[in-house]
């Protein structure tokens, strides 16, 4: 199972590397990411916009014909992480999400199209959750959840 090639789940076509650029390229950026969010705290622009233009243009290159998905994912996941940023401040009196996550979202939405939208929020959740109590011990997360996490060490 593991030494078999992958194939299209419709024909059965074993799928050649051009096929499987999207994926190796999701797959070498997501390792990355949550490590330089420690090291840069905001997403700029020049990390965010290059993912998200790749993504079209490699949709573009394999799949031309989903390419408008991919473009209306990437909107719709900019549009729905920049409304839930909008509400954050009203319940928890503080910043939770700025512009670099929409885009990020957005980069990732770009890969994936509109099916895989829930997929990105879903991962990105995930990954947040797993490396938030390594970020409050090492001094680089959010202060209330540092402060709890070390007096119950």
């Amino acid at each position: 199972m593991v030494l078999a090639r992958s194939a299209c789940a419709d024909c059965a076509r074993p799928l050649t590397p051009p096929d499987l650029a999207p994926i190796a390229s999701f797959l070498l950026l997501c390792g990355p990411v949550p490590w330089m969010r420690r090291l840069y705290p905001t997403l700029p622009d020049a990390i965010t916009m290059p993912l998200l233009l790749a993504g079209l243009a490699s949709t573009a290159w394999l799949d031309p014909a989903a390419s408008t998905s991919h473009a209306a994912a990437a909107a719709w996941g900019d549009i729905l992480v920049r409304a839930v940023a909008f509400r954050y401040p009203t319940l928890r009196q503080r910043e939770g999400l700025g512009q670099g996550d929409a885009k990020l979202v957005a980069a990732g939405d770009a890969w994936v199209g509109l099916a895989g939208l829930p997929w990105v929020v879903l991962a990105g959740s995930a990954i947040t959750l797993a490396g938030a109590p390594m970020a409050a011990l090492s001094g680089t997360g959010d202060d209330p959840i540092r402060r709890r996490l070390l007096a119950r060490a």
